[in-house]
């Protein structure tokens, strides 16, 4: 017998789900009400019709997404061609039309989300964003290290296992646009692997392998820990009692892990 999934989520109204909201946090799923409880973790199937196995679950700013290998199903608000869709219930989504015969057959390897989009990494490390409007480009050569995004980003990030950077920005005026920027970095980090980063709004916070952190962006609501700096990597100085695990952004704040289990935040008091 095949093993149900089940999608657990927790909100403070059906609209942050992306739905049409009612009263009482009410919406519809498949022509039923269904009540948002925001005290709680809320319950939501995955039926079984749309896919075999579930691989990865990822969260926008208004939708969820999830993928089987080789398709992608999608709920909640999302722009495609322009136009805003409202889907209140698991929708498939197609992705592929910019993708030549012998690469529609590829497995998805990582999927990812930041404010408006998906961004999906295939198996030999093919990029494609923009949700319906998609583009892809090509990192096969090189190779992909990982690839970094926010739920709340404008952008995203890829770094290649040369140690480049490469920003992904979207462009306000034209959202389905995103005109790619490589990054400058400091000569202190030219050299030295990158161990994780964090993209917040119009931020990137970056951790290297010795334990330094790196900043860029404007610092909107502290996220920088205070220190601007919107044209290239800056050192950041910290006197951290133990290593750094991971950082992680949301739009008003930036989230360290130290190895010790003690984690550290940046943001703006109110």
């Amino acid at each position: 017998m095949q093993k149900e999934h089940k999608f657990l989520f927790a909100t403070n109204g059906a609209s942050n789900m992306g739905f049409s909201e009612t009263d009482n946090n009410t919406t519809k799923k498949e022509g039923k009400n269904v009540n948002f409880d925001s005290d709680k973790w809320n319950e939501w199937e995955f039926p079984l019709q749309y896919c075999r196995k579930v691989e990865q679950l990822v969260c926008g700013s208004s939708f969820t997404a999830f993928h089987n290998g080789y398709e992608i199903y999608l709920l909640g608000k999302y722009t495609s061609k322009n136009q805003i869709k409202i889907n209140n219930y698991w929708n498939k989504l197609d992705w592929t039309n910019t993708l030549q015969n012998d690469e529609k057959k590829l497995k998805i390897k990582n999927l990812f989300a930041n404010f408006d989009d998906l961004i999906i990494q295939l198996e030999n490390d093919t990029i494609i964003f923009g949700n319906e409007n998609s583009k892809n480009i090509q990192f096969t050569k090189i190779g992909i290290k990982f690839i970094a995004c926010g739920p709340l980003s404008n952008h995203f990030i890829v770094v290649d296992k040369n140690e480049q950077i490469y920003n992904f920005q979207k462009n306000i005026t034209t959202p389905q646009h995103y005109p790619l920027i490589k990054d400058i970095k400091t000569n202190e980090i030219d050299n030295t692997p990158i161990k994780s980063i964090g993209c917040s709004g119009r931020s990137n916070i970056l951790v290297t392998i010795n334990n330094k952190i790196y900043v860029k962006g404007d610092n909107q609501f502290q996220v920088q820990a205070g220190l601007k700096s919107e044209n290239k990597f800056l050192y950041l100085h910290t006197n951290f009692e133990s290593e750094i695990v991971d950082v992680k952004c949301g739009y008003f704040h930036t989230i360290i892990l130290l190895k010790n289990g003690t984690v550290y935040s940046a943001e703006e008091l109110c």
